[in-house]
């Protein structure tokens, strides 16, 4: 099945709320604004996203997507109702990442909080677009990739799935299953009643950019 990409991507994100959240003196907001506007016009994010069908496996803690199974009882448990999800792949994109690389201190602890907000802009503009594309009230998102979940051999299975996805949006899946650039998020959206993350099943609870809280062990 054909990905759908995105690269025009609104970026939405405010210096100010940044500094406050980095504890940075707000008398530096307009030092700070001058790296955020030169950031935004170089910044060529992308979005590649592919709706997948879904079965559930009989008698099985897992599911199967695109005839690959996968375990975990999280997955069976949000996903048994549903017969499609969308994979999707997030990227800041290359320009970003080496404009960065210039950075140091104080600057560098700024510059890679804005590298995280563009992935954050950019998963919330993708769950829009579902939404807006399937008439769908509420989407929820989860990574197995980032939790403990899927063993090396599962992991590559669902990158495979997003191979030719990566291939378009310049996003390299190494054999060791780390990717770049840097800043880069993969997982799935789906249709859902709760507002659910993929934070509610992350055991890092002092993690910055924790959404909603530790719900437990996601296996």
């Amino acid at each position: 099945m054909e990905h759908t990409i995105y690269t025009q991507i609104p970026l939405t994100f405010t210096v100010r709320n940044i500094l406050e959240k980095l504890h940075i003196p707000l008398d530096m907001e307009n030092e700070f604004t001058e790296l955020a506007n030169k950031a935004k016009q170089i910044a060529q994010p992308k979005i590649a996203v592919r709706m997948c069908t879904l079965k559930k496996i009989s008698n099985a803690q897992g599911i199967e997507i695109e005839d690959i199974s996968f375990p975990g009882e999280i997955l069976k448990n949000n996903l048994q109702d549903l017969n499609r999800i969308f994979i999707y792949l997030v990227t800041e994109g290359k320009e970003l990442e080496e404009w960065a690389k210039q950075f140091d201190f104080l600057e560098l602890f700024f510059v890679c909080e804005l590298r995280q907000s563009v992935i954050n802009t950019c998963q919330t503009f993708l769950s829009e677009k579902i939404k807006e594309q399937y008439q769908i009230k509420n989407i929820a998102s989860i990574n197995p990739c980032s939790l403990e979940i899927w063993n090396e051999e599962k992991q590559k299975e669902f990158y495979s799935l997003l191979q030719e996805a990566a291939n378009q949006i310049n996003v390299t899946i190494q054999p060791n299953l780390l990717l770049s650039p840097q800043y880069r998020m993969s997982g799935i959206m789906f249709q859902s009643d709760k507002d659910q993350h993929n934070c509610s099943f992350c055991p890092n609870i002092k993690c910055p950019n924790r959404k909603s809280a530790y719900l437990g062990n996601a296996s």
